[in-house]
């Protein structure tokens, strides 16, 4: 379907994309299967949260995004890693415009590990959607410079704030 001859770019786009949201379908069946079969699995839950949020992003269905807070919060109370999980979570409620729960499942992240990029990363991201510059700034100057992502959080950080060059 990508080879046809005579297929026209946004067909071939098309075409591409119903194939990816069909594998993610799919994946999401798997995942589903998998914490129906074992409610404590933690991974399977983030790893659904993941596709339906991918799944969300091919087809703006809100359902995905419910069934992605679902399985976050899921994974939120498992995993070993629960700042990582809650700044899944926090992603995940931003993506509803529902800032306010977003800046405090991110706040809640950096409570639960106060070392964790991910979780002072969420912040930022959070606070920003709230409009909160002050807490913005406060959190960017948490997240080292030392990674692509830390770097490119920076820079956005300076770019909303109007700091030119970054």
């Amino acid at each position: 379907w990508l080879l046809v001859p005579g297929a026209s770019p946004r067909e071939r786009a098309a075409a591409s994309a119903a194939a990816v949201a069909e594998r993610l379908t799919a994946s999401i069946a798997f995942f589903e299967e998998k914490v129906a079969a074992d409610s404590l699995h933690w991974l399977a839950a983030a790893h659904l949260a993941r596709r339906h949020v991918e799944r969300f992003g091919l087809t703006a269905s809100l359902d995905d995004l419910h069934a992605a807070e679902r399985a976050a919060r899921l994974a939120a109370t498992l995993d070993p890693d629960r700042s990582g999980a809650l700044a899944r979570l926090s992603g995940i409620q931003l993506m509803q415009h529902r800032f306010a729960d977003a800046l405090g499942t991110a706040r809640a992240a950096v409570a639960a590990d106060s070392a964790d990029v991910d979780a002072w990363g969420a912040l930022l991201e959070a606070a920003h959607a709230a409009g909160n510059a002050i807490l913005a700034d406060s959190a960017v100057m948490r997240i080292p410079r030392t990674t692509v992502g830390g770097l490119v959080r920076v820079a956005q950080h300076q770019e909303a704030r109007g700091d030119g060059e970054s």
